[in-house]
């Protein structure tokens, strides 16, 4: 009887060692964006993940963004991060050298 004990007590120690491993930890940074000022084409508007922010973000804590795609003139494509959602689509819009965006 003792050996079915010992059997048992190992197979629940291993399972509940299975249940109680720890979480990897894992550390997300942003990745730098170099701002470029200019002009382009909002190509979608979605909402911003919680807590994080691209360049241009002006909003603050506990206020929802919203994420711009922003296909520039120059081919490149940049992320807005901005308060509200006035935003559209196809609309053409400037980025300013101050980090405004503008509808044009």
């Amino acid at each position: 009887m003792s050996r079915l004990a010992l059997a048992l007590s190992l197979a629940a120690l291993a399972a509940l060692g299975a249940c109680h491993s720890p979480a990897p930890i894992t550390s997300v940074q942003p990745a730098p964006v170099a701002y470029r000022a200019g002009f382009g084409t909002v190509q979608a508007v979605t909402p911003a993940p919680l807590g994080m922010a691209a360049a241009g973000a002006s909003g603050q804590s506990g206020t929802q963004l919203y994420r711009l795609t922003v296909k520039m003139d120059d081919g490149r494509t940049q992320y807005i991060d901005v308060d509200t959602p006035e935003w559209s689509k196809g609309q053409r819009v400037e980025l300013s050298e101050d980090r405004l965006i503008a509808k044009r």
